[in-house]
C-alpha cells in the first residue's frame, strides 16, 4: 500500500467514524437527554453503530456500497445533525442530569467506606481491562504475522465482507460450502467489515475492529452495574470470558458484536427501570436498536434477544407501552430485518436452515449428516469424557470450572435474590443455555465424534455473558465489591495462563502488558481527564500515522509463513492479480482473492431444485463446470483426516490442468484452454 493510498483509506475511515460519533451524539441527545456518563456513552454507540449498519444496508441495496457514497452520506448526515446540536444547545434550558448511578447508591457507597477502600473495584477494573487489551494487542499482531487462519473468518465472515466492498452490492446471496446454512446468516458483523474493507482498500481495519468489540462488551457490563453501585465488578465479571479471545486470535468473528448489543438492551433496561417517572419514551427505542444490532448479528440470539426485550416492555409503565412496544419493535426490525427479508424474499423463508412450518427449508446435507446438538449426547458418557470435557477446558482454559461456576451462581443470585432486571438476566441466561444445547452444529461431526464442539462453544457466550453480569451487579457485589472484583481478576488471570491465550512469546506477552498498565495509568490522571477530548484526538492521529508502516507490513507479508503448510498454500496466490479462481475440497475462500481482492474466487459447486448446494458427482460434469466457468486456477484443498475430494483426480489427470503448487494442504493447478477435452479416467 502506498503513502497516498493509505492517507486516503485513512481519511475515510476517519471521516466515516467522526460521522458517526457525531450521528450517535445527537441521537442521544434526543433519546435519552437526562443521561451522562457512561450509560450515556453506550447510548451513543448503539446509535452510531446502527447509523452504520442501516447506512451500509441501504447503499448496498442500490449497488453503492463504496468508498465515495458511504463517505458523502456518513458527512451529510453528520452535518445534519450537527446543525440540530448547535440549535439544541443554543435552545435548550439548563437542566438537573441524572448521573450513571441511583441517588441511593451513591448516597450508600459514599458513607460506607473511605474513599480508598471504594476505589480499589475501580482500579481493580482497570487491570482487568488493561489485560484484555493486552492479549488483543498480542492477538492482533499474531494475525498480522501470518494473516487471518481462522477457518470461520476464511470460509465467510471475511469472504461476505469483501463481496459487498468489491461487488458494492448487500442483497445478493452466494455459496460457500455444500449443503452449509452460512449463506443465509444475518450479516451486520460481515457488513461492518465489508465497510472498513471498501474504505480502506484492505482488510487491516479488521483486526482493529476487535478492539472496538472488546470495549464496547465491557462498557455495556459497566453500565448494568453501575446502576446498581457496582460498575467496577460487573467490567471485572465479564473479562475471563473476553479472554477467550485468544482462541481465534483477531480473527473477525461476530461473538463480540453479537454480545455487546445484548448486554446493551440489559443496561438501558436497568437503567430505564431506576428511572422511574423521569425515564423517556426513547429508551424503549434505543433498546430496540440494540436487540436488532444483536439478532442481526447471529442467529442464535434471535430467541434470547426477543425474550429480554419482551421483558423490558413489562417494566413500561402501563399508560405508555403501547408506545413503547411500536418504538421498540421499530428499532429492532430497523438493524435486524434486513437479512431475513432478503432471505425470505430469495428463498421463501427468513430462516432457510430451520425446519419452520409451511416455510421452505433449503436442504442442508451438511447439517443433516453431521449437525448433532449437546443435547443429543449428554447422555452419552464416552462423547462427554472423550470431547465434551476435554473441549470446555480447551475453550475457556484453565479456569473453566471456575468460570462456568461462577455463572451458574450469578442465574442463581440473580434469579433469587435480584432485582426484576437481573432476574429477567438469569432467566434469559437459561434460555440462551437451552437454545445452545439444541443447536444443531453444536456438537457438529459424524456420529459418535463431535470434533467441532471444543470451537463452537462460543455459541454459549451469550449466556455465559448475562450469567456473568448478573453476578458482578447482583446484591453480592454491591456489598462485598472488593473481594468479587478479585475473584474475578484471578480468574481472568488464570484463564490467561493457558497456553493458547497468547498466540506470541513471552517478551511481546509482557511488553503488550506492560504498555497498557502504563496507558491505563496515564488515562487516570485528572489532567488527561481534563482535556480527554484533546487527547483522544492526539492519540487518534499518533496511531493512524504510526499504522502505516505495519498496515505496509501486513499486507506485503500475510500469508507468506513456510512453517504452516494452510499459510504456505495461501500465500502461493498472493502474487496473482486479475484471475478467477475455483476452490474445492475446503471452504476457505478468502485468501485466494488476492492482497487487493482483484481475484475472484468462489467454492465449485452445483445449485440443484430448491435452492440446494452440492459438490458434482461425476468427472465429465465436474470439467464442464470448471471450463464454462472460466477459471484460470482451481485451488484443491486437503484435511487433515480427510480422504482427498474426486476432483483432486478430475483435475490432475487433465493434460491441460498443470500443478503450481502442492503441499499436506492442497494443490493449485493452473488451468489451460483445452482443460475438458480429454478422457475422464475410469471410475
Amino acid at each position: 500500500m502506498t503513502v497516498s493510498g493509505y492517507a486516503a483509506g485513512m481519511a475515510a475511515v476517519l471521516a466515516v467514524l467522526l460521522s458517526a460519533v457525531v450521528v450517535g451524539i445527537a441521537g442521544r441527545r434526543v433519546l435519552a437527554p437526562r443521561w451522562t456518563g457512561t450509560h450515556a456513552a453506550l447510548v451513543a454507540v448503539v446509535v452510531g453503530y446502527s447509523f452504520v449498519v442501516v447506512e451500509g444496508e441501504l447503499l448496498g441495496s442500490f449497488g453503492w456500497f463504496s468508498r465515495g457514497p458511504i463517505v458523502g452520506v456518513s458527512v451529510v448526515a453528520a452535518a445534519l445533525c450537527g446543525v440540530r446540536l448547535r440549535r439544541d444547545r443554543r435552545s435548550a434550558p439548563a437542566h438537573q442530569t441524572t448521573t450513571g448511578e441511583s441517588p441511593a447508591v451513591v448516597e450508600d457507597s459514599a458513607s460506607d467506606t473511605g474513599r480508598w477502600r471504594a476505589a480499589i473495584p475501580s482500579y481493580v477494573a482497570s487491570v482487568c481491562g488493561a489485560l484484555v487489551v493486552a492479549q488483543a494487542l498480542v492477538a492482533v499482531r499474531a494475525t498480522a504475522r501470518t494473516g487471518n487462519l481462522f477457518v470461520d473468518s476464511l470460509e465467510y465472515h471475511l469472504t461476505w465482507a469483501a463481496h459487498f466492498a468489491t461487488t458494492h452490492r448487500t442483497t445478493d446471496i452466494i455459496q460457500f460450502a455444500p449443503g452449509q446454512p452460512v449463506p443465509y446468516y444475518p450479516l451486520n458483523n460481515e457488513l461492518v467489515h465489508g465497510m472498513g474493507i471498501a474504505l480502506f482498500h484492505g482488510d487491516a481495519l479488521s483486526m482493529v475492529l476487535t478492539f472496538a468489540d472488546l470495549a464496547a462488551v465491557m462498557l455495556a457490563a459497566w453500565c448494568v452495574g453501575a446502576t446498581f453501585g457496582a460498575g467496577p465488578v460487573a467490567l471485572c465479571a465479564v473479562t475471563p470470558m473476553l479472554a477467550l479471545l485468544g482462541t481465534y486470535d483477531a480473527s473477525a468473528i461476530n461473538d463480540w458484536a453479537a454480545i455487546w448489543p445484548l448486554l446493551a438492551v440489559l443496561a438501558v433496561m436497568v437503567r430505564f427501570r431506576a428511572d422511574g417517572q423521569d425515564a423517556t419514551i426513547g429508551l424503549p427505542f434505543v433498546a430496540g436498536l440494540a436487540g436488532g444490532l444483536a439478532m442481526g448479528t447471529k442467529l442464535s440470539l434471535l430467541g434470547p434477544t426477543l425474550a429480554l426485550l419482551l421483558g423490558f416492555l413489562v417494566i413500561v409503565p402501563s399508560g405508555r407501552r403501547r408506545t413503547a412496544t411500536i418504538v421498540g419493535a421499530a428499532g429492532a426490525l430497523l438493524t435486524s430485518a434486513y437479512w431475513y427479508v432478503r432471505d425470505a424474499v430469495q428463498v421463501g423463508s427468513p430462516f432457510p436452515s430451520q425446519h419452520v412450518p409451511g416455510l421452505h427449508r433449503v436442504p442442508m446435507s451438511g447439517i443433516d449428516s453431521f449437525g448433532y446438538s449437546v443435547a443429543h449426547y449428554l447422555t452419552n458418557s464416552t462423547v462427554v469424557r472423550q470431547y465434551f470435557r476435554p473441549g470446555l477446558h480447551f475453550f475457556f482454559g484453565k479456569a473453566w470450572l471456575v468460570l462456568l461456576a461462577l455463572a451458574v451462581i450469578g442465574v442463581v443470585i440473580g434469579a433469587a435474590l435480584g432485582p426484576y432486571a437481573l432476574r429477567l438476566a438469569a432467566i434469559v441466561a437459561v434460555i440462551a443455555t437451552l437454545v445452545y444445547l439444541v443447536t444443531p452444529t453444536g456438537a457438529y461431526g459424524p456420529a459418535g465424534h463431535p470434533y467441532l464442539f471444543a470451537y463452537n462453544v462460543r455459541y454459549a457466550l451469550p449466556a455465559v455473558a448475562l450469567s456473568l453480569v448478573a453476578l458482578g451487579a447482583s446484591r453480592l457485589s454491591v456489598r462485598w465489591p472488593i473481594v468479587m472484583s478479585v475473584v474475578f481478576a484471578l480468574t481472568l488471570v488464570v484463564t490467561l495462563l493457558g497456553p493458547r491465550m497468547w498466540a506470541l512469546g513471552n517478551g511481546t506477552r509482557i511488553a503488550a502488558v506492560v504498555a497498557v498498565v502504563v496507558c491505563a495509568v496515564i488515562v487516570r490522571l485528572p489532567v488527561v481527564q481534563r482535556h480527554g477530548a484533546a487527547v483522544s484526538v492526539v492519540a487518534l492521529v499518533v496511531v493512524a500515522v504510526a499504522g502505516y508502516p505495519a498496515t505496509h507490513r501486513y499486507l506485503n507479508d500475510r500469508y507468506h509463513g513456510t512453517s504452516d503448510a494452510k499459510e504456505a498454500l495461501y500465500g502461493a496466490m498472493q502474487g496473482q492479480s486479475g484471475v478467477k479462481v475455483g476452490v474445492i475440497g475446503g471452504t476457505a475462500v478468502y485468501p485466494f482473492l488476492g492482497v487487493h481482492y482483484t481475484n475472484s474466487a468462489e467454492y465449485v459447486g452445483q445449485t440443484l431444485a430448491h435452492h440446494a448446494f452440492a459438490d458434482y458427482t461425476s468427472c465429465p460434469s465436474w470439467r464442464a463446470a470448471v471450463k464454462s466457468a472460466g477459471y484460470d486456477f482451481v485451488v484443491v484443498e486437503l484435511g487433515p483426516n480427510s480422504p482427498p475430494p474426486p476432483a483432486l483426480e478430475w483435475t490432475s489427470t487433465d493434460p491441460a490442468a498443470t500443478q503450481v503448487f502442492t503441499n499436506a494442504a492442497g494443490s493449485i493447478y493452473s488451468i489451460g484452454p483445452g482443460f475438458g477435452s480429454a478422457a475422464c479416467p475410469a471410475a
